[in-house]
């Protein structure tokens, strides 16, 4: 119980910038986190890095703002304060340009947003590898499954779409979503794609992915921490 009660609780001295103009975004987030953090403030455009580097977190609206401008002042200063970023749909052009950067969560609106306090959490709290079954761990920061402490290797391909499982916990993605994220402008087929999942669980465990029934597929982070 202390343990929870850390995590929560240092989130009291944390200080988030959150960049964006949307007027009911705005409303959302500071309903969402009214006396959860100890200090959050709005801008409708990116500041100094001199601003920049006096805050713990920053929440970026997508629908907004582009991240390259934000990446730059990262990548020159080497900057690595934790970025959240929010967007109405997920497209490829969005996981690329939060490839290489330092994007922690892309949570897409009226999906995820009401669950953004625990994802602070998690950012803020640096959490690193995700466990799962049967001594399995994921690491965020890199990408790679281990059992135990032995990293099970998978192809560009299994490795991708696990990614994008992953990064988008909780969230069903459709076939045609994973093809366009994992496979970009190439063609994969249902059963392809199927041979990959398969493959990906009998390295690991069978759960790991969930079926949709003529759907697609869902990484269920529920029975996870």
């Amino acid at each position: 119980m202390s343990n929870k009660n850390n995590k929560i609780k240092f989130l009291d001295y944390k200080k988030i910038l959150v960049l964006t103009s949307t007027n009911s975004r705005l409303l959302k987030l500071s309903n969402l986190l009214e006396n959860k953090i100890k200090e959050i403030d709005f801008n409708n455009q990116v500041m100094s890095v001199e601003e920049i580097v006096l805050y713990d977190l920053i929440i970026v609206d997508l629908n907004y703002l582009n991240l390259d401008e934000l990446n730059i002042i990262y990548n020159k200063n080497g900057i690595n304060i934790p970025i959240i970023c929010i967007t109405s749909s997920l497209s490829q052009d969005i996981m690329q340009v939060t490839k290489n950067s330092s994007v922690k969560n892309v949570l897409i609106d009226d999906v995820q947003l009401e669950q953004i306090y625990l994802y602070i959490t998690l950012a803020l709290n640096d959490k690193k590898k995700m466990h799962l079954e049967d001594h399995h761990t994921y690491d965020l920061d890199n990408s790679k499954l281990f059992y135990k402490l032995q990293e099970i290797k998978l192809t560009k391909y299994e490795s991708e779409l696990l990614k994008v499982l992953v990064l988008n916990k909780n969230i069903i993605l459709t076939y045609e979503e994973i093809e366009s994220l994992v496979w970009g402008d190439k063609k994969c087929s249902i059963y392809s794609m199927r041979n990959i999942v398969n493959k990906i669980r009998d390295k690991s465990f069978q759960s790991i992915i969930k079926n949709i029934s003529k759907t697609g597929y869902l990484f269920d982070n529920s029975e996870f921490y």
